[in-house]
């Protein structure tokens, strides 16, 4: 329920509340004093339906600058990776053509190497598994 639905809410409980405070002063033989009574105790309802509201509203603030913080760390987050991917595609085919390098001679840089090339040739046998399906629906 959004702040507005809320507040939207407690105004309508608040007329329909006066006009139930109206119509018992018309039809009931209500003393001053009793009116009276139910008019204080109305008005600290709406102090605390007031203060609920005030924090509603310092929540939805607060929630609404945590989430905006979130999505940004959140695209800055995925620019890295974006960047990362690009450094990837960079360095990738000179370690295959300077076999010479420290980098190239790398254990680690060897194993994505060797992980990279095998992933490659599945993807290259995939796409003839497709094209082969695609040639022959039936089979």
């Amino acid at each position: 329920m959004s702040s507005f639905e809320i507040a939207t809410f407690f105004l309508n409980l608040h007329f329909v509340f006066l006009t139930l405070i109206s119509s018992f002063k018309q039809n009931m033989d209500l003393s001053e004093k009793e009116v009276k009574a139910m008019g204080s105790w109305w008005d600290d309802f709406k102090k605390v339906v007031q203060n609920g509201m005030r924090v509603v509203v310092s929540k939805t603030e607060e929630y609404t600058q945590i989430g905006k913080i979130k999505f940004e760390l959140i695209q800055l987050q995925h620019g890295l990776k974006q960047a990362y991917q690009e450094l990837g595609r960079e360095v990738y085919p000179k370690l295959l053509t300077a076999k010479k390098s420290a980098l190239s001679k790398d254990a680690k840089v060897r194993s994505l190497v060797a992980k990279i090339q095998k992933l490659e040739q599945e993807l290259k046998d995939k796409e003839k598994e497709l094209e082969v399906a695609k040639k022959n629906p039936s089979e």
